[in-house]
């Protein structure tokens, strides 16, 4: 029965059900991209990514490669949308395209840039950095 159990648990399509079952709908990192390494099982990839997944740090390649989606805990939008010509507020502050919510995007030159209409940086990109070694 041990012996069973053992050969079950380390069976590779036993971590690639739960590693599938684990990562769906999760954001990747660039770092991993999910995918199994050349020789890796399927054990081994699910470690790996487990271990990344408690990482808390980005990398600058990370932070700029995608759009990032925001939520604001204050009605942010409604303090920079611009009243229109017959003075009332936009009633969400944000492009068409973006109504599902702000999104921002960090340039690897060290711009920030929100669709928040009227927001800072809709006027000029925001400057950005990494702070290293912040907790």
């Amino acid at each position: 029965a041990c012996r069973a159990l053992r050969a079950a648990a380390g069976a590779d399509s036993v971590w690639r059900a739960l590693a599938e079952r684990r990562w769906a709908g999760k954001q990747q990192s660039l770092a991993s991209e999910r995918a199994r390494r050349p020789g890796e099982s399927w054990r081994q990839a699910y470690l790996r990514e487990e271990r990344e997944a408690h990482r808390r740090s980005i990398t600058v390649e990370e932070l700029c490669a995608r759009r990032w989606a925001f939520r604001f805990r204050c009605d942010h939008e409604k303090l920079w949308s611009e009243p229109d010509a017959g003075g009332a507020a936009h009633e969400l502050g944000v492009e068409p395209a973006a109504r599902a919510g702000p999104t921002c995007d960090f340039s690897p030159e060290g711009h920030f840039k929100s669709t928040v209409r009227g927001a800072p940086s809709q006027r000029r990109p925001l400057a950005w950095q990494l702070v290293r070694g912040a907790p």
